[in-house]
């Protein structure tokens, strides 16, 4: 939904701990269908070596270093990049998880407008490689909620800044994340909050805030066997 507002970029762990993760058992690792916005069917597969950090690091920076979009941002756009879920002192627990992550973005769109699947989750925690089967989906968010966030927000500039408008985007995935080692599921809920950088929306980039809840267990991801929100991260993504 196209808005005349704007929202700095912020971990929105508010709004993850607001929905209860119960219901990520149900459909397994795939989305449970229904909902609006379509994200990626099937459960996704594990996400094989780690990827090296700096990586990440060096596609976020080169994205905010495209400077904010200015342009007014119409019609649809497909974007792909990598999301992650920063462990650092969660009960000891200290380690990157990095997925990949697609959206598709309808400008136009008067509700739902955005539809993102984040999968192939791999890392390091504590030293040690980990990997992840499943995905996270706009379409489980919203499945389990109508009113999980998935939003486009437009501010316009003045014409002493150029003219043109700075858009901002709002989204949850949502799903359950098994881990390929000891068979723990995880309900995770992921709510990330950016913008779009460079020439006609050449990229995204943002905060990631999650909340977690092994299902059985003690997951790999918190240390803990109870739900756990907090999670801080950052998001990136090229227009295809």
């Amino acid at each position: 939904m196209r808005m005349t507002t704007f929202r700095p970029v912020a971990l929105a762990t508010a709004l993850v701990g607001a929905v209860a993760l119960s219901a990520c058992s149900n459909g397994s690792n795939g989305s449970n269908g229904g909902g609006g916005g379509g994200g990626g069917g099937g459960g996704g597969g594990g996400g094989g070596n780690p990827p090296p950090a700096g990586d990440f690091d060096q596609a976020f920076n080169a994205a905010i270093g495209l400077g904010p979009s200015t342009d007014v941002l119409t019609g649809t756009a497909s974007h792909t990049g990598k999301m992650n879920l920063i462990t650092a002192d969660t009960n000891g627990q200290n380690g990157e998880i990095e997925a990949d992550l697609a959206l598709t973005v309808n400008f136009d769109a008067a509700d739902n407008p955005i539809s993102g699947t984040a999968s192939n989750f791999a890392g390091t925690v504590n030293g040690n490689a980990v990997t992840l089967s499943g995905e996270l989906t706009t379409a489980e968010a919203l499945a389990a909620s109508s009113s999980a966030l998935n939003e486009i927000t437009t501010a316009p500039l003045p014409a002493i800044a150029g003219g043109g408008e700075l858009t901002n985007l709002n989204l949850a995935l949502r799903g359950t994340l098994t881990e390929d080692d000891t068979g723990v599921a995880n309900g995770v809920l992921s709510t990330l909050q950016g913008q779009f950088y460079g020439g006609d929306g050449a990229a995204t980039a943002g905060a990631v805030g999650s909340l977690v809840e092994p299902q059985s267990g003690t997951s790999i991801l918190t240390g803990l066997g109870g739900r756990t929100a907090g999670f801080g991260g950052q998001f990136y993504t090229n227009k295809n």
